[in-house]
């Protein structure tokens, strides 16, 4: 009998918890700009590390894990949560990080037993069938064209046309299959090539523990760059911060090592990782040492992925500013630093649908002090004249706005690094229908708060066509779109601004038909979107 590692009881811990209480899992495990504080605190930063590493893998991947494991579980449905988790971490560990297969089967069963001691014999057998059917479960070789007697959904809950039989799906090589994920039957006609294309699509999306459906949309919308972004998907992503101009004492807290990057050939607008390449946003190396010192919750800084810093950025400039969806005020936060650094004034209304987070936002403001010029307001901003009642109140007219900042509510698919729960909650028609009308609408009731001249900024932090291209292209074609012109981000003010430089040229080296759009990939940032646009006068 193995000796159970810290770290593994940790996460398995963790896991049960984020599913009982519906927390995120990096959360339960106390992990904020990583430092544990939570599950995790009693570990040493190398187990700490190796947790959540565990944990946000095997939620990532969740879906790829249960489908195979289901194939040797005997009776799938009556397997204990608690289990089912230990059997997911050790199977995670066999698929995605390759430990020894020994370690990593002894390690599975003393987890299952901790937590069912009669189910050791069983987890056995099934970590070891999982450990042999690695290789053709990830090359999708155990996928065989429909056509027999026997078929079953073989792509991670997609079902797909490879030849024609009257389901017209594939069938795993292995037994009978049961289905997971929230996938949506193909109805495209079936072509001589359709198996060799859809089994790649499933090795695809299975190489990184993506619902099939997923990976495919990806692939769509990502084209060459779909590669990188399943390359880095279950890597973690680097981090970044913004520093308040107003607390010069937090770049020596926080370890910031932009000269070294530089040193080492990265160039703004290259193909490396870049250097800080914006005003205020540092690449850190040591985030931890800073949450410690107390400099993020006393408003110094706040951690913040550099895209989602530079598109905060583009909506800088002089006038009024209406932002919608401001969420806690990661945005709000970088914006009011641009502002300072600019030498503009703040005449700011951060609006939220949660009442909640808005008191979040406007407490880190304060902490930081940055709120003057600042209001707050809660509500459903597909209906602006609601929500902005007070604002018009004080005003004593209908405001319009110099720039109106929509940061959109979106699948997130830019960010699932961060947030392993996104692959497995979203469901195509969340993607292909819900979030782009949703988006559609706010972006139309957005653009009729917008000045003469004003401007009109709209981001998400998805990859997905659906919710970014797709949904510009509608607006401009719409009644309300139609007085817009799409402009390039790369020309927005705060671009154009001396120490601004390097922005600029990131954010052009970064755009697709004017709009800004990056896409994960090993060692880079998230992948965010960014549309500019100027109402005609």
């Amino acid at each position: 009998m193995s000796k159970l590692s810290p770290a593994r009881v940790a996460a398995l811990a963790a896991l049960v918890d984020a599913e009982r209480s519906g927390r995120f899992v990096r959360d339960v495990l106390g992990d904020t700009a990583g430092v544990a504080s939570g599950i995790s605190a009693s570990l040493d930063s190398r187990d700490q590390a190796f947790a959540l590493r565990l944990a946000l893998g095997a939620t990532a991947t969740r879906g790829c894990l249960d489908e195979l494991l289901d194939r040797f579980l005997s009776r799938p449905q009556k397997v204990a949560p608690r289990v089912r988790w230990a059997l997911r971490l050790a199977a995670f560990e066999l698929l995605y990080l390759q430990t020894a297969p020994h370690v990593a089967v002894s390690q599975g069963v003393e987890l299952v037993r901790s937590v069912a001691r009669g189910a050791a014999g069983m987890a056995n057998a099934v970590l070891r069938r999982v450990a042999n059917a690695r290789e053709a479960y990830l090359s999708a070789s155990d996928l065989e064209p429909a056509g027999s007697a026997a078929s079953c959904v073989g792509g991670l809950g997609q079902r797909v046309s490879t030849g024609p039989c009257a389901d017209g799906h594939m069938k795993a090589a292995s037994g009978e299959p049961r289905a997971n994920g929230r996938g949506q039957a193909a109805s495209a006609e079936p072509r001589a090539n359709d198996y060799d294309d859809q089994a790649a699509q499933v090795a695809a999306a299975r190489s990184c523990g993506l619902p099939t459906w997923l990976g495919s949309a990806i692939q769509e919308s990502c084209g060459a760059s779909a590669a990188d972004l399943f390359a880095s998907e279950l890597e973690p992503a680097p981090v970044a911060l913004h520093v308040n101009p107003l607390h010069g004492a937090a770049g020596s807290d926080i370890q910031l090592d932009n000269e070294k990057q530089r040193a080492a050939g990265e160039q703004p607008g290259g193909s490396c990782v870049p250097a800080s390449v914006l005003p205020g946003c540092r690449i850190a190396s040591h985030v931890a040492a800073a949450v410690r010192s107390g400099a993020l919750a006393d408003g110094d800084a706040v951690v913040s992925d550099m895209n989602a810093q530079l598109v905060a950025t583009a909506a800088v400039r002089p006038g009024s500013c209406l932002e919608i969806g401001s969420g806690r005020g990661t945005k709000t936060f970088v914006m009011a630093c641009q502002r300072r650094r600019l030498g503009l004034d703040a005449d700011h209304v951060a609006a939220d649908l949660s009442a909640k987070k808005g008191e979040l936002n406007r407490e880190r403001l304060e902490a930081a002090g940055l709120s003057q010029g600042v209001a707050w307001v809660s509500g459903d901003c597909q209906h602006l004249d609601d929500v902005l009642v007070p604002v018009d109140a004080a005003a004593g007219k209908h405001r319009q706005f110099d720039t109106v900042f929509l940061d959109a509510p979106c699948s997130g698919t830019g960010t699932m690094r961060r947030h392993p729960e996104i692959p497995w909650r979203l469901a195509a028609k969340d993607v292909e229908a819900d979030l782009p009308t949703l988006q559609l609408a706010l972006l139309k009731e957005a653009s009729t708060r917008v000045a003469d001249g004003g401007e009109l900024i709209y981001a998400t932090c998805s990859v997905l066509h659906e919710e970014n291209a797709a949904v510009v292209q509608a607006f401009l074609a719409s009644p309300e779109g139609r007085g817009f012109l799409l402009v390039p981000v790369s020309e927005a003010y705060a671009f154009g601004q001396v120490g601004y430089e390097d922005a600029a040229a990131y954010i052009q080296a970064h755009e697709e038909d004017g709009c800004f759009q990056t896409y994960p990939a090993p060692q880079h940032f998230d992948g965010h979107f960014c549309a500019r646009f100027i109402r005609r006068k």
